[in-house]
Parts: C-alpha cells; sequence; structure tokens
C-alpha cells in the first residue's frame, strides 16, 4: 500500500479513538481486563498505522505520536461527565504503542531489507547486461511456457 493510504487510515483510526474514548459512557461495569485489552488493541493498532505511514521516520517517532494521543486522550477524559483518567489505562497504552511499533518495525525493516536486495540485482544486471535490465518480463512472450 501506498503511505498516504497508511496516513489516511491512521487519521481515521485516531479519529475513532478519540471518539470512543470521549464518549461520556460509564466504563465501571467492564471488568478490567476488558479495558485493557481494548487500550492496547486500539493504540498498537494506531502505533501500527503511523509507523507504516512513515517508515524512515523509524519506530520511536511512530511510539512518540501514539503515546502523545494516548496522554491527550486520557486527559480530556478527565473533564467528560462518566469518565476518568487513569493511570493504568495510560500504562496499557503504552504497552499498545509499543506492540504496534514492534510488530510493525520488523515488517517495515523487512520490506526495506527487500527492496535495497531487489534494488541490488536490479543494479548489477544492469551492469551485466545493459540491453537485458531495460527489457519487461512480457517483452518476450515465447519465453513463457504455461
Amino acid at each position: 500500500m501506498q503511505s498516504k493510504t497508511w496516513i489516511r487510515l491512521a487519521w481515521c483510526w485516531t479519529v475513532m479513538l478519540w471518539v470512543s474514548s470521549l464518549w461520556p459512557i460509564d466504563t465501571t461495569e467492564m471488568p478490567w481486563w476488558w479495558s485493557w485489552s481494548m487500550h492496547i488493541v486500539g493504540y498498537a493498532v494506531l502505533a501500527a498505522l503511523i509507523n507504516l505511514s512513515s517508515p524512515r521516520q523509524g519506530p520511536s517517532q511512530a511510539w512518540a505520536l501514539t503515546l502523545t494521543c494516548g496522554v491527550l486522550i486520557e486527559l480530556a477524559q478527565a473533564f467528560i461527565p462518566q469518565r476518568e483518567a487513569a493511570w493504568d489505562d495510560l500504562v496499557s497504552n503504552i504497552m499498545g504503542a509499543g506492540l504496534g511499533v514492534w510488530l510493525t518495525s520488523r515488517r517495515v525493516r523487512l520490506a526495506l531489507h527487500l527492496n535495497r536486495r531487489n534494488q541490488r540485482q536490479v543494479s548489477a544486471r544492469r551492469v551485466d547486461n545493459p540491453e537485458a535490465a531495460h527489457e519487461s518480463p512480457s517483452a518476450n512472450p515465447s519465453e513463457h511456457r504455461d
């Protein structure tokens, strides 16, 4: 996917997190594990989308942006009736952001490595045979076998 698509998805997910986090609902009836799992999943997805939208910026920037969003949401919840800012929510936000960055950093590093390897192979082909480097695979239909 293109970077613009990841950016759009990250913005949409951020808006969804803000709306769902600031909606005035009673969260006292939820079990603790439900709240923790929702925070971890929500912020893991956000960190992953941010990391995928700008892979060259690095995972620390994705983690910092995700954490900033989590802190701001927790602060805003202090002013919403039936919501409260909680340290344990912030801890689960940090864990989720770390998980999302870790998972996508491995994927991003692999993609960048494969891209560099492919570029080296193309460069090597150009050096070995400059005419063959400009041919596309579909240019010679006799090479295709069913």
